[in-house]
């Protein structure tokens, strides 16, 4: 993290594109999306503005790539994402390249590297031929490229760490603002400061398998009890309306069904809420759903024994500074109570266990220093072809039990033994 990976695979592509006149290189990340918010920026900004500004380089936005108008001859740099269509796939499969880059490789199938590793037959205008040249960037990951590059690599692979010490472009408090993020997380530690590709699976996986297990249909005992119910609203026509109730961090029971009107979900919120014996209700806000949280509010108003309420909006700004968004805080307070063994999952619960280890994160850096940005549930469905509808309500359930009133007191020792007359203490006869 910060060891300059992008800037350097594109200084390196355009290199090559000016080094051998007639050169035709591709530049690529799994998705186009990731690319044209990641890689492009960096190839526009801070690598090709100099020879775009001096008429050098032209951009054919509509086929995506960059011409090197060059006294010695004329490269072309393609660009963009491996998940097009079948179609414009064979085209850049089926095309020669003299020189191709691949961003966060790791996001990549091992197959489409060894096909693109097969395109190196483009020879120059004079007949001569350039530096055949593959040249990967990722951060660390427990699959191929670990056993390509990093354990054993074969001749012609080289492995090259690029660590955050190491470039003289951070700023000079980058180290302590990722210290600070991963506070007493010292595998994540390891992969972002010291390059290390054994300490964690995935190093944007935001929940590591290993951590949720060990809290499957685990005990939580309190010195407090706290009853809760959390309900994330169905949203779209195949999204789930999730209801988890909550003893602690345990779940006590569900309920989980299609879109309805917002009558029939507060129907079952009460119900639930009721059989639980909750003391608040915990949702995930969203200004499509106006209509049930008003009427959700004035239900509970006329109640003789009113509930609290808590509202978590997602897309409004964190509380704690380090975090983009809602989100990001719900969702890495989520990850802190895993990791520390503070909340239960249901082990019969399948569906949920995957939509919690199949969130990602990032960072977002600015003036304000880095942030942590949690993967979209729009994005997370584009990506997956389902909504992690189950892990919001669940999110939000645990986030809630910070402020959620505890029952009636349990009895303790001093309502056992009265104080005597002659101390003025509790004691134990």
């Amino acid at each position: 993290m910060g060891g300059g990976k992008s800037r350097t695979l594109c200084e390196e592509m355009v290199r090559q594109m000016v080094k051998f006149p007639g050169n035709r290189g591709l530049l690529v990340r799994a998705t186009l999306a990731d690319f044209m918010l990641s890689t492009y920026i960096t190839l526009t900004e801070e690598v090709l503005q100099q020879y775009v500004e001096a008429g050098l380089v032209k951009e054919n936005k509509k086929i995506r790539y960059f011409d090197f108008n060059l006294p010695q001859g004329r490269s072309r740099l393609y660009y963009g994402g491996l998940d097009m269509s079948k179609e414009d796939k064979e085209k850049y499969f089926s095309t020669q390249y003299g020189c191709i880059g691949i961003d966060e490789a790791r996001e990549v199938k091992e197959d489409e590297f060894k096909k693109l590793g097969t395109r190196f037959r483009h020879k120059l205008p004079d007949g001569t031929r350039p530096d055949y040249y593959l040249l990967l960037a990722s951060n660390p990951s427990q699959n191929w490229l670990k056993r390509y590059f990093v354990t054993g690599p074969a001749p012609n692979y080289l492995f090259v760490p690029a660590l955050p010490k190491e470039n003289k472009y951070n700023p000079p408090d980058y180290e302590e603002q990722i210290r600070d993020l991963f506070h007493g997380d010292e595998a994540f530690i390891r992969a972002y400061l010291e390059g290390s590709w054994d300490a964690i699976a995935s190093i944007d996986d935001l929940i590591l398998p290993a951590d949720l297990d060990a809290c499957k249909d685990l005990k939580i005992h309190d010195v407090n009890d706290r009853h809760l119910t959390s309900i994330d609203l169905a949203r779209m026509g195949d999204d789930m309306t999730s209801i988890y109730n909550f003893h602690n961090c345990m779940v006590e029971s569900q309920e989980f069904y299609g879109k309805k009107d917002a009558e029939v979900s507060i129907g079952r919120v009460i119900y639930n809420r009721e059989k639980n014996k909750s003391r608040m209700v915990v949702t995930g806000y969203n200004g499509m759903d106006q209509v049930f949280y008003d009427w959700l509010r004035s239900i509970n108003g006329e109640m003789s024994q009113p509930y609290d309420i808590l509202e978590v909006d997602f897309n409004e700004k964190a509380v704690e500074p380090r975090f983009y968004n809602m989100r990001a805080q719900v969702y890495w307070y989520l990850r802190e109570q895993i990791k520390n063994r503070a909340c239960s999952i249901p082990k019969s619960d399948v569906q949920l266990a995957s939509q919690i280890c199949s969130i990602k994160y990032k960072f977002k850096g600015g003036k304000q220093g880095l942030k942590i940005i949690i993967e979209s549930k729009k994005d997370l469905k584009k990506r997956l072809g389902f909504s992690p509808d189950k892990a919001d309500s669940y999110a939000i359930g645990i986030y809630g039990h910070q402020t959620c009133p505890v029952d009636k007191d349990k009895p303790t020792w001093k309502d056992t033994y009265k104080p005597t007359k002659l101390q003025g203490s509790a004691m134990a006869a």
